[in-house]
């Protein structure tokens, strides 16, 4: 495993909510630094938000582009089922997978735009079948946790 070690110092330098903070203070300062476990533990206390935020900071940057296009992917069809018209998360999606495959300044955007599409396609989601939202969070988190642990590439 090669993933960031999480440390009080590192937690500030992102300039964490307060509750966050709070909760690292009591369920992990000198108990953990590892990244994964903190990850789960907040899974576990139904922390998603905090969970994905976490992971967001931890991820290398090629891993985050993995980590939206994933995410996206899983809420794509709530969001589509809402906005069946709307072909911009499924656009954003592929141009960041060709980011990927060819990292240059006319695919670049495409990144941005496939975090933009998970979003939008979450904020869908959770308002249209928070329960289907929620599994998917599940799933989400659980790939990016395979991402830090170096189980996939």
């Amino acid at each position: 495993m090669n993933h960031t070690k999480w440390t009080d110092k590192l937690l500030k330098s992102f300039n964490p909510c307060a509750d966050g903070y709070d909760w690292y203070i009591a369920n992990c300062r000198d108990k953990t630094e590892d990244t994964v476990e903190i990850i789960n533990m907040l899974i576990a206390a139904e922390k998603l938000d905090w969970a994905a935020w976490t992971m967001a900071r931890a991820l290398s940057d090629k891993n985050k582009i993995r980590y939206a296009i994933y995410a996206a992917e899983q809420i794509l069809g709530i969001f589509e089922e809402k906005y069946p018209n709307d072909k911009r998360p499924r656009l954003a999606i592929d141009a960041a997978k060709e980011y990927l495959k060819n990292p240059c300044e006319l695919t670049k955007d495409a990144v941005k735009e496939a975090a933009n599409a998970a979003y939008a396609g979450a904020n869908a989601a959770a308002y249209s079948d928070y329960a289907a939202y929620a599994a998917a969070r599940k799933k989400i988190l659980a790939y990016g946790i395979s991402l830090l642990s170096g189980s996939e590439a």
